[in-house]
């Protein structure tokens, strides 16, 4: 059963063509050869990206970190320079303000150019609290800002480089000590830069100092500033970004924005928010700056959550996302020796890195796919070279299974293996085509007759488009016994003979076939009904003549089957017509035609032998015991074990409903055995219990074929051992109507049971062909006399009854009479004149299973 389980799962399960079965494997390595190629140029490509925006923000770090030193420092060396100078012109005794002015102003004239960045260079006088300085204009122009003997304590702007010049802003009593511009160097008498702050002059705009002190003799003189305008911070680094397309901002220790490039715009850096403060404040007037987090540039912002989320180092590279979009960050320190400790952030889009490695990564994916289809392309023509030669011969194969003959064989492969494959094939496969041609003709034809076989016959007629006629199945009852007889050879002969009688007297486009062992089929189209019975009268008349072969004339009984073709249902046709020959044998008549009360009687014994057989194996077979009575004591001398079918499903099944059917099938010799081990056993438990006596005599009905069969006799001695019950008290039963077939074997067994002191008794004597032939014939202890000639018994005709015939024949034989059916006390009364030794019938008892035979019949 696995087997068979493991083959059907095998079936059902899908088949791959060789041709996909070993491209598939190639290509699918192929594929994971460039995926993992992907896989690992993925991870290099994400590595070198990491690498290549390091590098680029490294480099750009360094770049914009030594700009802005060269863009910061030289305001320290002109103020270093000029703090000399400022001591000796400022000094001099008959220098005036005029004179002051005027060395400030050729000193700023003759620099400017050199120092784009420089916005305003002024001098604060520590002890007067004087302020001269020059502001450039946007058109590079110098302004005079004074305060002196002669501006009312006012800081005064001018709209040119003299004081002649047009006044454009005043800034009433100003006090240059607390600015952020001088009182951070005034109290550390060292250069340093300020803090970002905001100017006191009209444009209020944001400015980083470069501060020297100006110390004459150990006491402070004034103060030299060179003011940068943060502006021009954010120009530089805008410059930086339009050259390199980087975000860059730069911010103090305590993570405010100083400078950024995404605005030009100095007020970008300052928040609203901040709360105002002392006027020492660097940025007092308009608020504090902002802090990076809170930039209002969303890069800035960005970078700098992302920046301050991790531990903070001097030099940090990072990554953070905005807008779904992942970005590059770096950070480096910028700090020099006068003060200044900010930072310098640069960001860079993956974009633009990836824009960079763009074309060479497109190349390599190109590469990569185009190297893999190339492969699977010429690996698949290849492949399906080499294959081709296989796939058609298993084409080629599946064609031939199915029984197309015709199918055009595969040319030669190119390798070796595939050439010695399809060659064989080839031959293989004309093999096979001559072999099916004579295996279709023995199919199809039978060999002994020439006619058509089964198979033959419904394939030559299923080509027909319409099928209206009749199935005829003919049979012979006696064909076994010539076979028996006369020997095979003879009866190979006698069907040739009937083959050749059936086609002569066939009808024209009609079939012949033979069928079975000793029946043929005789197929008529478009046939009507009028001419079925004439052609079945033929048929008889024709086989009820005998047959001459050679110098024996043989006579065959011939029984025909018939059924009607309907929707062109051959086979169900022969099958119906095969049911119909049988019903016609088991009813000796010479013609049956098909009906369904025909198959429903045939369905009906097919179901009772299975059942019989399953009864067999449940031991469902049991004894009934009838009594035999002494007619002149009336006592009770043994009793017939009568074979009764107790069904769990359908109760007490009579003897009629199985018996006969049993006897055709050979069942009844199980039958028989199981109601002869359970009488014998019964018997002798019955005696052993003392329930019956030590003589009783149990009769057993036994049928010919058990009785004539070779194992009888051994099956027959276990029994009696088993049983432990003694020969005598045994009698078996024979039907005398089935003896008339003189068979050796029979009598010898029949000899050797009455050695064994086992009875043989002859049963419904008077019922056969040759009863009195018989009883010279054959041995036997007991007669029994058949119900047919008891029923009609009475006082007025007893003595000239046939009962009374037998009973004056058997008087001096010395054997045992017994006569069935009785069932009034005037047939006792009469069988007891006439001498009847024991009786049996309804008049003495009914049938009954053991468990009932204390009760019904107590014999003390």
């Amino acid at each position: 059963m696995g087997y068979l389980l493991h083959t059907l799962a095998q079936m059902k399960a899908p088949r791959l063509s060789l041709r996909t079965a070993i491209i598939l494997p190639l290509t699918l390595i192929l594929f994971a050869m460039s995926a993992l190629i992907f896989v690992i140029q993925s991870i290099s490509y994400q590595n070198t990206l990491e690498d290549i925006s390091k590098k680029e923000l490294t480099t750009l770090a360094q770049t914009v970190r030594t700009n802005l030193g060269n863009y910061l420092y030289p305001s320290f060396i002109i103020s270093s320079t000029l703090s000399q100078s400022v001591i000796h012109h400022f000094q001099e005794p008959i220098s005036t303000s005029a004179d002051k002015t005027s060395f400030l102003f050729d000193t700023y004239q003759s620099i400017k150019n050199q120092l784009p960045q420089l916005d305003t260079l002024n001098i604060g006088v520590d002890k007067t609290g004087y302020y001269y300085g020059f502001r450039k204009e946007s058109d590079h122009s110098l302004s005079l800002l004074l305060k002196d003997e002669t501006t009312n304590n006012d800081l005064v702007v001018f709209d040119g480089n003299t004081r002649d010049a047009k006044e454009l802003y005043r800034v009433k009593d100003y006090n240059m000590h607390p600015r952020p511009w001088y009182a951070p160097v005034a109290f550390s008498r060292k250069q340093m830069w300020s803090e970002p702050y905001i100017n006191n002059d009209e444009k209020k705009e944001i400015t980083l100092s470069a501060l020297t002190p100006i110390v004459d003799k150990g006491q402070l003189y004034g103060v030299i500033a060179a003011d940068i305008k943060i502006s021009t911070f954010n120009q530089l680094l805008t410059k930086q970004k339009s050259q390199h397309n980087r975000s860059i901002f730069i911010f103090d220790a305590n993570q405010h924005l100083v400078a950024q490039s995404e605005s030009s715009d100095e007020l970008s850096i300052i928040s609203e928010d901040a709360p105002k403060t002392e006027t020492n404040n660097p940025l007092s007037i308009e608020g504090g700056r902002r802090a990076i987090y809170a930039s209002t540039d969303p890069v800035i912002k960005a970078a700098s959550k992302a920046y301050l989320s991790q531990s903070v180092s001097d030099e940090q590279l990072f990554e953070f996302s905005l807008d779904n979009k992942k970005h590059f960050g770096y950070v480096i320190p910028f700090n020099d020796q006068y003060g200044l400790n900010w930072h310098i952030a640069i960001s860079i889009p993956e974009s633009e890195v990836l824009s960079k490695m763009s074309s060479q990564q497109n190349i390599m994916n190109l590469t990569i796919i185009g190297s893999t289809i190339f492969l699977c392309l010429t690996g698949f023509i290849f492949l399906t070279r080499v294959t081709s030669p296989i796939t058609q011969t298993a084409k080629a194969a599946q064609k031939l299974a199915k029984k197309e003959w015709n199918t055009q064989l595969p040319v030669f492969g190119q390798t070796f293996e595939t050439y010695t494959l399809v060659k064989s094939f080839n031959e293989m496969a004309t093999n096979l085509q001559v072999a099916f041609t004579d295996l279709h003709k023995q199919l199809a034809f039978d060999s002994l007759t020439g006619l058509y076989s089964r198979e033959g016959l419904i394939e030559s007629v299923k080509n027909h488009k319409r099928l209206n006629g009749f199935v005829f199945i003919i049979g012979f009852d006696s064909y076994r016994n010539i076979n028996d007889t006369l020997g095979y050879n003879t009866g190979d002969q006698l069907l040739k003979a009937i083959a050749e009688t059936i086609k002569t007297i066939a009808p024209a486009n009609s079939f012949q076939a033979r069928v079975g062992s000793s029946e043929f089929a005789l197929v008529t189209l478009n046939m009507e009904s009028n001419d079925k019975q004439d052609l079945i009268n033929l048929i008889i008349r024709t086989f009820d003549k005998p047959i001459r072969l050679g110098m024996e004339n043989i006579l065959l009984s011939p029984v025909i089957g018939t059924s009607n073709i309907n929707n062109n249902a051959l086979e169900q046709a022969l099958r119906q017509a095969s049911i119909a020959l049988s019903h016609a044998k088991k009813n000796h008549a010479k013609e049956t035609t098909y009906s369904p009360e025909i198959e429903e009687y045939s369905l009906k014994r097919t179901q009772t032998i299975l059942q019989i057989s399953e009864g067999l194996k449940g031991r469902e077979f049991v004894p009934f015991y009838q009594p035999l009575v002494d007619l002149e004591s009336g006592k009770i001398i043994g009793a017939e074990a009568l074979a009764r079918w107790l069904s769990p499903s359908k109760g007490l099944i009579p003897p009629m409903k199985f018996i006969p059917i049993a006897e055709e099938t050979g069942l009844i010799h199980q039958i028989g055995y199981q109601i002869l081990l359970q009488s014998c056993q019964d018997t002798q438990n019955e005696i052993d219990a003392g329930r019956w006596p030590e003589n009783f005599h149990i009769h057993v009905n036994v049928a010919v074929d058990q009785l004539a069969s070779e194992q009888f006799i051994s099956e027959l001695k276990y029994i009696l051992k088993k049983t432990k019950l003694s020969p005598n008290n045994l009698m078996l039963e024979v039907v005398e109507s089935n003896l008339i077939d003189d068979n050796p074997l029979l009598l010898e067994n029949i000899k050797t049971i009455r050695s064994m002191n086992v009875g043989i008794a002859i049963d419904d004597f008077g019922t056969g062909y040759s009863s009195l032939a018989y009883l010279q014939t054959i041995p036997f202890d007991c007669l029994k006399i058949d119900r047919a000639f008891i029923k009609d018994l009475t006082e007025k005709n007893g003595h000239n009854s046939i009962a009374a015939a037998i009973l004056s024949l058997t008087r001096d034989m010395n054997i045992e009479v017994v006569a069935e059916g009785i069932e009034t006390a005037e047939q006792a009364k009469v069988l007891a004149e006439l001498k009847c030794g024991q009786v049996q019938g309804f008049y003495y008892g009914r049938p009954s299973p053991l468990k009932e035979w204390a009760i019904n019949f107590p014999l003390k």
